[in-house]
């Protein structure tokens, strides 16, 4: 990781509050700690405020490998109709390079605080940034703009999937949006950064892609 990235301030909350997630739990908790998986409980929802709430930023490079602080990652996932959007990683995250994903988003920086909004809407503001990074949809009239928008003020679930063998995971902790599009927007929507854009795919193709990143496996699984 080059210096501008360690140095980078990105939001995280500490390791402990991550029990707080009643559908992450394992069923035989607290005998078992592994936390692992996707929920899209309201109570959920709610906690992710909490933990935003109590959240802070730190160096990237300070974090990035210490699991006792969970970076709070956006993970938006595009749909139109039954097909999803995907495309292969091959940007500055080498640990991910080649893995098909259907989530676009990335960490939350001190620039996405500006606006004035609360500290439980923080992360609702990266994701509008990280969408707008990532993707174009420029041919689309302001108003389609807006209603494609607007599913990224309300998190869907959140996802955690952190163990010892896997390190990005163990140190990242995401927020699922979904976005669905109609046709046009569908048609114009363009990938702009962090790999290589691939066909729209169904939920069942999905299911029997051995190319997955952990995350888009536990999202196709559990949420669509």
């Amino acid at each position: 990781m080059d210096v501008k990235k360690q140095n980078e301030l990105v939001l995280v909350f500490n390791e402990d509050l991550l029990y707080g997630f009643q559908g992450l739990l394992p069923e035989d908790y607290p005998n078992s700690l592994s936390i692992h998986g996707a929920s899209t409980k309201d109570e959920d929802i709610m906690w992710l405020k909490e933990c935003c709430s109590r959240s802070f930023f730190m160096p990237r490079g300070v974090v990035e490998s210490n699991p006792k602080y969970k970076q709070l990652i956006p993970y938006i996932v595009i749909l139109h109709g039954d097909q999803v959007f995907t495309y292969q990683r091959q940007g500055t995250e080498t640990r991910l390079t080649n893995k098909i994903s259907i989530g676009i988003g990335g960490h939350v920086n001190p620039e996405d605080t500006r606006l004035g909004k609360p500290v439980s809407e923080i992360i609702n503001t990266a994701a509008k940034r990280e969408f707008d990074e990532e993707v174009s949809l420029e041919d689309l009239a302001t108003q389609s703009q807006f209603y494609i928008y607007n599913p990224l003020n309300s998190p869907a679930g959140v996802i955690y999937a952190g163990n010892n063998k896997d390190e990005v995971n163990s140190v990242h902790f995401g927020v699922i949006y979904i976005i669905k599009l109609h046709t046009v927007a569908a048609a114009s929507l363009i990938l702009k950064e962090e790999g290589k854009q691939l066909d729209w795919m169904s939920v069942s193709e999905l299911k029997e892609c051995d190319e997955l990143e952990e995350w888009s496996r536990i999202v196709v699984d559990t949420c669509l």
